[in-house]
């Protein structure tokens, strides 16, 4: 039997220059926030999990928060920078001692946090447990720590008879879930936190559980997640004044209209539009960089062609002299 060699090398060299394209699901659609630290990468399978009856997963979590995060920034600046949203990861690496040891759970997410948590007026962490997300955001959370050391340091939000009293971990739960471990992970937190700096504790967070819209089935959680942070930033003082101490779920001020319409359909066509402008930015700067690459490659020749000329003519005149030389 004869074996053609060089079809099997050409064959090679076909699949090396021609790699096999990716899985459709494995396709990297976006980047967001482009050109920022912190960007979140977006796939495919990520965006299959907007289809109806798909829980979301913490990649379309993180990506809709840093969206809503950035719609605040535009609207008002000073907001947005009182607000520290964690990683979705974050309070499951926090709680992953057992039994609970708080002063070595501060240790595996002590960096996590690249800002003071004390300069923030907000902290937001979407957390997952057992495949069911909910919302927690501490409110001021500067109020737990030692009076004279944070007026020293920090300059405190200002109207504070439209705010809790001291800090509060606000729970949002669209299956009205009673997380009371929540509020004693979060403080212990921020107590080593405060003490790494060498302050003196002052109070453990209270906790409130939001009276919210509620989910209708077992899979729209991660919907409400977002939802219940864009309707919290809305306006953040008249939440926690009227809205949260009202206790009703109804309340015209959840806009419970916009979860139950279509929100998926919202969440998609929002990465569709962010995935296009990723694209042709891509796009562009792909184009940019040939193009630089190509001036410098004409650079780069026209140098090594004027140094050739250059050696070439030094060269002739050395030759020359030696003629001259022999000559005489």
């Amino acid at each position: 039997m004869e074996v053609s060699i060089g079809s099997e090398s050409n064959a090679d060299s076909q699949a090396h220059e021609n790699p096999p394209a990716k899985p459709r699901e494995l396709v990297k659609r976006l980047r967001y926030p482009q050109d920022r630290p912190g960007a979140v990468d977006v796939y495919n399978e990520d965006i299959a999990k907007l289809a109806e009856g798909e829980f979301l997963n913490d990649t379309i979590i993180e990506l809709g928060l840093k969206v809503l995060h950035e719609e605040i920034r535009k609207r008002d600046s000073e907001l947005a920078d009182s607000i520290h949203i964690f990683s979705s990861f974050f309070y499951k690496r926090l709680t992953s001692t057992a039994p609970r040891d708080y002063s070595r759970a501060y240790e595996l997410v002590r960096k996590w946090a690249k800002v003071s948590i004390f300069t923030k007026k907000y902290l937001v962490l979407p957390i997952n447990e057992s495949l069911h997300w909910y919302l927690a955001i501490v409110v001021n959370p500067s109020y737990a720590v030692d009076e004279g050391r944070i007026a020293a340091m920090y300059e405190r939000p200002s109207d504070p008879e439209r705010e809790p009293e001291g800090a509060t971990v606000l729970v949002f739960d669209s299956l009205a879930g009673k997380h009371t471990k929540v509020t004693k992970d979060l403080t212990n937190y921020m107590k080593y936190t405060w003490l790494e700096q060498t302050g003196k504790w002052q109070e453990e967070a209270k906790r409130t559980d939001v009276s919210g819209p509620k989910q209708p089935n077992y899979c729209d959680c991660g919907l409400f997640v977002l939802h219940y942070f864009e309707r919290f930033f809305s306006d953040p003082d008249k939440f926690c004044q009227d809205v949260i101490p009202s206790r009703q779920r109804d309340h015209e001020e959840w806009k419970k209209e916009e979860i139950e319409l279509g929100r998926r359909q919202h969440w998609r066509d929002k990465i569709e539009e962010l995935a296009q402008a990723w694209e042709s930015k891509e796009r562009e700067t792909l184009e940019q960089r040939a193009l630089a690459n190509a001036l410098k490659k004409d650079a780069d020749k026209a140098a090594k062609e004027s140094e050739d000329a250059t050696r070439q003519a030094a060269e002739a005149m050395d030759e020359m002299e030696v003629d001259d030389a022999m000559q005489e």
